[in-house]
């Protein structure tokens, strides 16, 4: 065979191995075995219940980007749990300098803070899913999403209330931003009816959305607005779901701050994940429901 032919050939196999290495973590989503607890569980931001010790810990520092590169110099943990009342989710969140202002719920500026988020989208169908994300001053901002945000002119609902119960611990002290700070916790319970087709189905009705969007609104269908996608409510023993758990790490108010996340994405600019990927779940891992 021909040198020259022959290099060519091996060099162009040698790209398809590389190609095909980089692309198997995007078509293996990392899953998270979520196990059921029929304990009392007290929402107060201490996992001390003895189910939370049985609940498998994922140490989100280390997933945030999948080259490797960890840009966040605080740990954070998460681990998760179901019950028949809804999803329990419990973050540490190492931190030297909490930031945390927003006291009015569903700001649109929520990400300026230290904050923890979770994603879900029952039926992986990567159209509506819902948001909700917690700052360290227990501040909620809940969203249901019909698209990723930018595609097809999709705004979202803000109005929607999710009927989270929270509740945060702080190692520190948010007031004072010149002495050190250890740590803050957060623990919650997403409710599964706040997901049913009925409680979307409210939204239309009662026509969300400002008042330059009425149009907008007037023309949305209850039909369009199906986070379950037929799925079981609360899930069944074996179900799976698309998820994905953040949290944002600010020590600074006028910087974006740091991103670890427990699914990774593909590399951003080294501060900010590009394409705003972390509303596709496309990159979410997924959660397998479990005795």
């Amino acid at each position: 065979m021909n040198t020259t032919r022959f290099s060519i050939l091996a060099s162009l196999l040698s790209i398809s191995i590389l190609a095909m290495a980089v692309a198997a973590p995007a078509e293996v989503p990392v899953e998270y075995q979520i196990h059921f607890t029929d304990e009392e569980m007290t929402i107060d931001g201490r996992a001390d219940e003895k189910s939370w010790s049985l609940a498998p810990l994922i140490k989100m520092v280390d997933r945030a980007y999948p080259s490797g590169k960890k840009l966040s110099p605080s740990i954070t943990t998460v681990q998760a749990l179901w019950s028949a009342q809804g999803l329990l989710v419990f973050f540490q969140c190492e931190d030297e300098d909490i930031l945390a202002t927003f006291t009015e719920r569903d700001n649109i500026r929520f990400y300026k803070d230290d904050d923890v988020e979770l994603f879900l989208d029952p039926d992986m169908d990567g159209t509506s899913y819902v948001q909700l994300a917690i700052n360290a001053l227990n501040t909620q901002t809940d969203v249901l999403h019909l698209d990723p945000p930018w595609t097809n002119g999709r705004p979202a609902f803000r109005d929607w209330d999710s009927g989270t119960e929270s509740a945060v611990v702080v190692s520190g002290s948010l007031e004072d931003r010149t002495d050190p700070d250890e740590s803050w916790t957060m623990e919650f319970l997403f409710p599964w009816n706040s997901m049913s087709q009925a409680a979307m189905g409210v939204l239309v009705s009662d026509g969300y959305g400002d008042a330059e969007e009425e149009d907008f609104w007037a023309s949305v269908q209850a039909d369009e607005i199906d986070v379950l996608g037929g799925r079981s409510i609360p899930p069944k023993v074996g179900d799976k779901w698309k998820a994905n758990f953040m949290r944002f790490d600010h020590g600074d108010e006028e910087g974006i701050g740091v991103l670890s996340t427990w699914s990774p994405f593909p590399d951003g600019d080294g501060r900010f994940i590009s394409n705003n990927c972390v509303h596709y779940s496309t990159y979410w891992g997924v959660l397998v429901f479990v005795e």
